[in-house]
């Protein structure tokens, strides 16, 4: 449904309406994202910004409106998060309406630097990764408990991910009882949660050499913060664990030089995170192709094998 709602903007005239709104250089335009949601990069001499448009929902709009708040307290409070930019009529979101529905607007300046990745072999590079992570973990914190209650919850992600599992294989079954199992059973420290980003993958993570950079806190949620620091270990799924191990040591040490983790707790984030994406994309994705070109099964299939076997060792010790 997403991706057929995502097809009917018309994008002219939603590029016409960013411009009045934004007052941005319309020449310097280009369509660089049709995937999740359409993305216009503007270039200027000044800078780079964003235009990102997405179909309308009174809670997609909420959450958008929500993460764009918190994303200009971090960038306020000197954290490395792209700024969000106020329209002229002092508005970070706007909506639009045209013939086929109702869509949303909103603004991001680019961040310096390149997306991180994997292909480093340096130590320090990870370990400087992971100290910024717990940078931005450190500065939610202190977001207050009012504006922490807009943002979802891990139960309400595992809630609907519920609803999915009776028609499931009995593989996915029996991976989703053994991260029931702990999250009912696991006593965790109440300093283990907090808001945290919710979608840390390498994309969404650049480094200049020598700062790092958030951008995309649309999927803030109030969850363990061991999920952020697994999450973009995700991408080595299927590569030997002793190829990156040391990679994760790096990263855990970082992290551990601000903010403390409990290690164990990373085998079951991991796989609960990749359950979430396997059922979530099974269930939702509505293009007959993957993100990459690949048929939807074969890209389905491939996320399967992803939430049954494991990322990480059960005992891990690192």
């Amino acid at each position: 449904m997403w991706n057929k709602r995502l097809k009917e903007i018309n994008q002219e005239n939603s590029l016409q309406t960013a411009i009045r709104l934004w007052a941005i250089d319309y020449s310097s335009s280009k369509l660089i994202s049709e995937e999740i949601n359409i993305v216009y990069r503007f270039d200027t001499p000044q800078r780079s910004l964003f235009l990102r448009i997405s179909p309308y929902s009174e809670q997609i709009f909420n959450n958008i409106s929500n993460s764009l708040e918190l994303q200009s307290y971090l960038f306020n409070n000197k954290v490395h998060v792209a700024q969000p930019i106020l329209s002229l009529t002092g508005s970070y979101i706007e909506k639009i309406y045209q013939e086929r529905g109702t869509y949303i607007l909103h603004l991001i300046e680019g961040v310096p630097g390149s997306k991180r990745n994997f292909s480093y072999i340096e130590p320090e590079y990870y370990k400087h990764w992971g100290k910024s992570l717990a940078q931005l973990h450190k500065e939610l914190q202190n977001v207050t408990s009012n504006k922490k209650s807009y943002f979802k919850s891990w139960q309400d992600s595992w809630k609907e991910i519920e609803t999915y599992i009776e028609k499931e294989s009995n593989d996915v079954k029996e991976k989703y009882k053994e991260i029931d199992s702990w999250l009912n059973f696991h006593h965790f420290n109440i300093e283990s949660l907090g808001l945290i980003h919710g979608d840390h993958q390498c994309q969404n993570v650049f480094y200049d050499g020598t700062d790092t950079y958030f951008i995309d806190f649309d999927e803030v949620t109030y969850h363990w913060y061991g999920l952020d620091i697994i999450m973009p270990f995700l991408e080595l799924f299927g590569s030997p664990f002793k190829d990156w191990e040391y990679k994760l040591k790096a990263f855990l040490e970082g992290y551990q030089l601000l903010l403390p983790i409990n290690i164990q707790s990373l085998y079951y984030l991991a796989n609960m995170k990749s359950l979430e994406i396997y059922l979530n994309c099974k269930n939702k994705w509505t293009l007959p192709t993957g993100p990459r070109g690949e048929t939807k099964n074969q890209w389905i299939d491939s996320l399967h094998q992803m939430a049954i076997n494991p990322l990480l060792p059960k005992n891990l010790a690192i």
